[in-house]
């Protein structure tokens, strides 16, 4: 009898008889399935990326900036859409005519313009419909202004709308006799008599995005600007004096409705325009913006000059800072690294202000930025003393060149990361060769400014009232049932069948030396003790070393997740993986000791944690994916602790165990997903870091309660699918719903290329395991 309670020869009997035909029909119920997932994704796929480019937080109507999309109110949530087609009022859902009103003037009343869910390039639709002659019609909607007309003598009648960005459901009243308007055009929703009748139509618009700058922008090959979230964008660049237009591709505008650009064309003057459109159907494309003259210069500026104060002057206070630069640049002024102050060059001169305090000698240069964003050399050294002359000079470094945003041996860079120029003199120096500087900025010349700033990782968690009003359910079952039928399942086949040539050694980490059986991969232990190392202090002799590695472990996967996000030198990455490291500290803390320790009480059992070192590897996996793709929010594995009952325990009580570590595990998730959005108005530096805390415990943990699920070697997911496979399943359905709800509700995410990669990996699995099952054993027969 195995741990579990299988008679030890079952494995070796399970290829003959009913069982080998059990596991044929298994193979062939897996591939067929796994075809018509795959089928029906590319069937609905194209719908989907048609509508869900415009289903998240919308724009307001003018020139695509983004705001919230109001689409999802209550309002709009109390009536279903309408079926796509004519949209009179029998072939709608919403209120229905009362008995007093005419039949002949009910079906009189519809929109022949446009049909329900229909895309609209621009943010202004004009509506014509048919109604009863002399009859007045109201048009309201969430982020409409609303409009009001007459229906003519023909029946006729038209109307122009302004809609925001997204997803808009209005609402057309026809009131018999015209005046008889008990609202106005512009209320958010009108209020019909007995005798009116009531049609919705729901239309999908996107305007043009918008192009950072005034008419004429200077660059260094990079446009920016703003746009509806995770739409596409495409600039076209034109030559002023001839030349044939080139459409340069942008990627995806990000979740804070920013979007940059990268320009190949080579110095020079351009006419630009630019264009967003869905990510999965670029024939839904938004009308072009307007056009504006971009002039990539790339020369770097010569380095401005310090005309005052002299060199070796004595300052103190108050100290104005002259000299000569490059028109339209601004010129910053350093000591050793020190931003002390910023001016702007006007006909070709320059002067600022800094409160100098401390003492000491001190090495100042200046660096100018010309309006194209090229960085000059630094300018000539000049040597000041600060403070009184009779304090003697004790540098305690030598003097180094002001560290500027950007190379300036590199003019084509882009902007520079950090914040802005400052206006305001800072805080008094420290009298060792640290000068005044300004607010903001930091005296040790490391990383630059916005403590405060938010970073993409903190808001890239969809809201839950654009995930349940958006189409995002489909993909997600899709992916779910893809997990389990082309990955699980096949990679528990493969490993079933080939665990025994597949048994690696792993590597001893801390704790006294164990059987092999105990230490192998891809088969479960002999003791209740699942493959790993033990955090257990009986078990190890002492505390110290194992919670070391534990917290090396949480500072490994905090970097992976860092890499899979992408971070610059600036404060608020610092911020970041700080959140990070604390957020995955409660996915272990919370999701896994805690929560085992109550369930292992209440079953009346020992449990031990263990740490599971391999993860890293998907957590690695996971983020280079990410960072290839693009994908916001990562894919994110924070678990490295594990557990496992100790001594006899019997199948359901280990079992349960487990299903209460991935349960918990998703439940930590939503829990603070719904705190995310709760909370999602909170700015600063407080504000942000709960934020960018709170996604990651919800990525990280929905991804690590799918990656436990998998019934294989020593997770969970196999000691679950060998006491109920039904459970397993639940659970894995659960899961992966909710982490596709989470991950994959983006209209970038690349929902077709996942469910193209589950059916390779299913593939594979079921070829080497036929090759192991019926090829092999001929081959050897030969």
């Amino acid at each position: 009898m195995n741990r579990l309670g299988t008679p030890a020869g079952a494995s070796r009997r399970s290829g003959a008889g009913p069982r080998a035909d059990s596991r044929r029909r298994l193979v062939a119920g897996i591939l067929a399935v796994g075809v018509l997932l795959v089928g029906l994704a590319v069937t609905v796929s194209p719908s989907l990326g048609a509508h869900a480019e415009i289903d998240g937080a919308g724009s307001p109507a003018g020139a695509g900036a983004p705001v919230p999309d109001d689409g999802a109110d209550s309002d709009s949530a109390s009536a279903a859409p309408a079926a796509p087609g004519a949209l009179s009022p029998q072939a709608d859902s919403t209120p229905t005519p009362s008995p007093s009103s005419s039949p002949a003037k009910d079906a009189a009343f519809r929109v022949t313009s446009h049909r329900d869910d229909d895309f609209v390039s621009g943010t202004r639709v004009t509506l014509t419909g048919q109604g009863t002659a002399g009859s007045a019609v109201r048009i309201s909607g969430s982020g409409t202004a609303g409009a009001a007309t007459t229906v003519d003598g023909s029946g006729a009648w038209s109307a122009p709308v302004d809609l925001p960005n997204g997803r808009t459901q209005l609402s057309l009243v026809e009131t018999h006799g015209a005046g008889d308007s008990s609202s106005s055009p512009g209320s958010a929703s009108p209020s019909p008599s007995p005798g009116d009748t009531t049609i919705s139509l729901t239309l999908r618009a996107l305007g043009a995005p918008v192009i950072s700058g005034g008419s004429v922008t200077y660059s260094t090959g990079i446009v920016t600007g703003t746009g509806y979230p995770r739409a596409g964008v495409s600039v076209t660049v034109t030559p002023e004096g001839g030349g044939s237009p080139v459409a340069a591709s942008c990627p995806a505008v990000a979740v804070d409705g920013s979007w940059s650009c990268p320009i190949s064309s080579g110095p020079g003057r351009y006419t630009i325009t630019a264009q967003q459109f869905s990510p999965d159907d670029r024939s839904e494309i938004s009308p072009a913006s307007a056009a504006r003259t971009l002039v990539i210069d790339q020369d770097a500026p010569a380095p401005p000059t310090i005309d005052s104060p002299a060199d070796g002057a004595n300052v103190t206070g108050a100290t104005v800072f002259t000299g000569r630069g490059e028109d339209d640049a601004s010129v910053d002024v350093f000591a050793e690294g020190n931003l002390l102050c910023s001016a702007a060059v006007s006909a070709g001169a320059w002067s600022c202000t800094a409160s100098i305090s401390g003492s000491g000698r001190h090495v100042v240069q200046a660096v100018q930025k010309d309006r194209a964003g090229n960085y000059s050399p630094p300018s000539a050294v000049i040597k000041l003393v600060f403070g009184s002359a009779s304090v003697s000079p004790a540098p305690s470094a030598p003097p180094s060149a002001p560290t500027a945003p950007g190379s300036p041996s590199a003019p084509g860079s882009p902007t520079p990361p950090g914040s802005a120029p400052p206006s305001s003199p800072g805080g008094p120096g420290d009298g060792n060769g640290n000068g005044s500087g300004l607010g903001g900025v930091q005296g040790d010349g490391g990383l630059g400014g916005g403590w405060a700033d938010p970073t993409r990782f903190g808001t890239a968690l969809p809201t839950l009232a654009s995930t349940f009003a958006s189409a995002s359910w489909l993909p997600a079952l899709l992916l779910a049932a893809a997990f389990v039928l082309l990955v699980a399942l096949p990679l528990r086949l493969i490993v079933t069948t080939a665990g025994p040539r597949l048994r690696l050694r792993l590597p001893q980490l801390f704790g006294r030396n164990r059987r092999g059986a105990e230490r192998t991969a891809f088969a479960a232990p002999r003791s209740g003790v699942a493959a790993g190392s033990d955090v257990d202090e009986a078990e190890t002799g002492g505390r110290g070393k194992p919670w070391m590695l534990v917290a090396g472990l949480v500072v490994a996967v905090s970097l992976i997740t860092a890499l899979a996000i992408g971070v610059q030198d600036q404060q608020r990455y610092a911020r970041l993986l700080i959140s990070i490291a604390i957020g995955v500290t409660v996915v272990n803390g919370v999701g896994v000791v805690v929560a085992s320790a109550l369930v292992a009480k209440a079953a009346g059992v020992r449990r031990v944690l263990r740490l599971v070192p391999l993860v890293l590897v998907v957590g690695a996996l996971g983020a280079l994916v990410s960072r290839l793709l693009g994908l916001e929010p990562p894919l994110v594995v924070g678990v490295v602790l594990a557990v496992a009952a100790v001594g006899a325990v019997g199948d359901r009580a280990g079992a349960l165990i487990h299903l209460a570590q991935v349960g918990s595990l998703a439940a930590l998730a939503v829990v603070a997903w719904v705190v995310h959005d709760l909370t999602g108005g909170a700015t600063g530096m407080l504000g942000s870091g709960l934020a960018e805390i709170l996604t990651a415990i919800t990525v990280s943990g929905l991804c690590s309660a799918v990656l436990l699920l998998v019934p294989v070697g020593s997770l969970p997911g196999r000691v679950i699918f060998d006491w109920s496979p039904a459970a397993w399943v639940g659970a894995a359905l659960v899961a992966v719903v909710l982490a596709a709800l989470a991950l994959a509700s983006g209209a970038g995410f690349p929902v077709m290329g996942v469910m193209l990669a589950a059916l390779a990996v299913g593939a594979l699995c079921l070829g080497g395991w036929a090759w192991i099952r019926w090829v092999e054993p001929a081959l050897l027969a030969r």
